[in-house]
């Protein structure tokens, strides 16, 4: 943008916030406008670029009668915010044993819990307190499965299978020795009870996740994606082969179009150049990372090599319409002053800048709640957006919801003064829970006068 008229020690800057609560558009304009995400709530770190000759000084004024501004962007995702967790260790009922799955039955609000150690899937109800909010999980019962690694529910409506569960297990021999692999695919009925074929995988399973229809998937080590239909007995459908460069890792979700968010591993060089996958493979010291890449789901091509430039754990998305339609959340785990932690990334389904410190991703929110160390599944309830973490270390799960809509405010705006006649600004939106949309303006006046 050109800055006429903009003259040395004279600058004036305004960043603009309304709240519409509408979902606003994607983040692009012509005013190279961007948008990143940053903890602990929803912040958008956003840059715009102002044409000007060498600016000494800087004013800022909100709300201001300004000479130009850029078009409007949006700042449209809402936060999540930690609630509540539930379970502790132990053999009984509603307790955990290195819970290491998680999925929820979004028209329900039922959660399933996979208890690997105690071979066993938990089932709990969401418990409202009289505004209606969720406040606590309340056991229900508990069926049998050897080495529960994996679990997801068909949320769909009046097919044969709704309300099915599927495990991710090992045979019942294998279930009984040490690190036992998982390759069978259990089914359960919404009581318990089984449901029928366990499916038989020569590789281990990696994930298993059901689309809005009923259609099953299975992520197996090799890369395949084999898909079922949701009979009784679910039928094989046209398998999918990842095109990934690197190794299967665990995770996998499918969006509302039926594309794939799956685990995978990626080295230095494959994607491209990035300092921040560069230092996290120095940082671990391994030559490769787990990530989690997005596919197409008709062919397995890589549309995102590396959605977050983290290590990461687990995935699940949010694939019933609404406001959060195929917002993706990846657990990641780091160490931080020698401890183990695991937080949460949640992105939208556009993709992202691809800069050097986030990912390909457009990255929402990072958060995360105190004392969750080890990540070992994740879970989205479409219907409320509450996002459950199953933590392997406190054996418990931690509920995070989304953050209750507020007035959206603008924080640390400034300018970077960069090479030539180039000025970078800068600013925070912190849209508090509501779609925003954010506009930079910008003009002439004399700071003195200020």
């Amino acid at each position: 943008m050109d800055g006429q008229g903009v003259r040395e020690g004279d600058a004036l800057i305004a960043v603009l916030a309304s709240s519409d609560r509408r979902r606003s558009g994607d983040g692009r304009g012509s005013a190279q406008g961007s948008l990143r995400q940053r903890s602990p709530g929803a912040f958008a770190e956003l840059c715009g670029r102002l044409r000007c000759r060498s600016v000494a000084a800087l004013c800022v004024l909100l709300g201001a009668s300004l000479l130009g501004s850029a078009p409007a962007l949006a700042a449209s995702q809402r936060g999540h915010v930690f609630s509540f967790a539930f379970g502790v260790l132990g053999e009984g009922s509603g307790q955990f044993f290195h819970p290491s799955g998680v999925a929820v039955n979004s028209s329900t609000g039922d959660v399933y819990v996979a208890d690997r150690e105690n071979d066993r899937v938990e089932e709990f109800e969401p418990v409202l307190n009289k505004e209606g909010e969720l406040v606590n999980e309340k056991y229900v019962k508990g069926f049998s499965v050897p080495f529960p690694e994996g679990v997801a529910v068909d949320s769909s409506k009046g097919g044969p299978s709704e309300g099915d569960v599927y495990v991710v297990g090992a045979t019942k021999a294998a279930g009984k020795g040490e690190n036992p692999q998982d390759l069978r695919l259990y089914k359960f009925s919404s009581t318990g009870g089984a449901v029928g074929t366990t499916l038989k995988f020569k590789n281990p399973i990696e994930g298993v996740a059901v689309d809005s229809s009923g259609a099953v998937f299975v992520y197996e080590s090799n890369g395949t994606i084999a898909g079922f239909n949701d009979a009784e007995s679910n039928e094989p459908r046209p398998s999918v082969q990842a095109g990934l460069k690197g190794e299967a890792t665990p995770g996998l979700a499918v969006d509302s179009k039926d594309n794939f968010y799956v685990g995978a591993t990626a080295k230095e060089g494959e994607a491209g150049e990035n300092k921040a996958l560069k230092g996290l493979l120095r940082e671990l010291e391994e030559e490769r990372v787990a990530v989690v890449a997005k596919l197409e789901g008709a062919t397995g091509k890589v549309l995102l090599h590396e959605l977050d430039y983290e290590q990461s754990t687990a995935v699940a998305v949010n694939d019933l319409p609404g406001e959060e339609l195929d917002d993706v959340y990846v657990e990641n785990v780091k160490h931080v002053a020698g401890e183990q932690v695991t937080t949460v990334a949640a992105f939208s389904p556009e993709a992202g800048k691809g800069n050097e410190a986030e990912g390909e991703g457009q990255l929402i929110q990072r958060f995360g709640a105190p004392g969750l160390k080890e990540g070992d599944g994740i879970a989205v309830d479409p219907a409320s957006g509450a996002v459950y973490v199953a933590d392997g270390a406190s054996n418990s799960v931690d509920v995070f919801e989304l953050e209750p809509p507020g007035t959206p405010t603008v924080e640390s705006v400034s300018a970077t003064f960069t090479e030539g006649d180039t000025t970078t600004l800068d600013a925070q939106v912190n849209p508090a829970g509501a779609k925003t949309e954010y506009q930079f303006e910008y003009g002439a006046a004399s700071c003195a006068a200020v």
